[in-house]
């Protein structure tokens, strides 16, 4: 019983050293240091469980890690641009799902660690706009949804219509998920 609760102590002291890193470059070479430690079971399930932000953050870079590997990762947390196109090729796959399964074990979807781990949201881009509309509709926020897709339709010509292109393309990779096709509408409607 004692080993264990010294080994929840050394993972706890490795967790709080790598959120204290200083810098993106520090962290992720902590992260690829301790890539084993950090990317399993024991440690996403103590992130789980706080409710501070920067866990929540360092559990989407996790997750971003597991699906992408440390680089691009870091890449997506450190370059607006990287998260952008990571946010769109989400959207674009229907990468929008919570992941669910054994090796998943009920994670957020892709999308919901690009907007938790990068700088995409405090960015302004419509990109960014765009993201939360789709995460929000996979959450069943319609209202949330409509409030930032408001925004989205008052923009150029231009925005709107590649907001709808991508919205066309998640319509077809996930059908199922309610309120795209009035979203892309909505975008659409204003065309000529």
């Amino acid at each position: 019983m004692r080993e264990g609760y010294a080994d929840l102590l050394q993972r706890l002291d490795l967790i709080r050293s790598w959120i204290a890193t200083e810098t993106s470059a520090a962290s992720k070479a902590f992260l690829a240091d301790h890539e084993a430690d950090l990317t399993d079971r024991w440690t996403r399930d103590i992130l789980v469980g706080s409710d501070q932000e920067v866990a929540r953050q360092h559990l989407a870079i996790l997750d971003l890690t597991n699906d992408l590997g440390v680089d691009a990762a870091y890449a997506i947390v450190t370059d607006v641009d990287a998260a952008e196109d990571a946010a769109y090729r989400a959207i674009d796959t229907g990468s929008v799902l919570p992941q669910t399964g054994d090796d998943a074990s009920d994670r957020p979807s892709h999308l919901a660690a690009i907007l938790t781990a990068s700088p995409l949201l405090r960015s302004g881009r419509p990109s960014a706009a765009l993201a939360v509309v789709v995460d929000s509709l996979v959450r069943g926020e319609r209202e949330g949804a409509q409030a930032v897709l408001d925004q989205l339709a008052a923009d150029t010509l231009t925005t709107r219509e590649v907001a709808a292109i991508h919205l066309k393309r998640l319509q077809s990779a996930r059908p199922e998920i309610t309120g795209v096709t009035e979203a892309r509408a909505r975008l659409e409607r204003d065309k000529a």
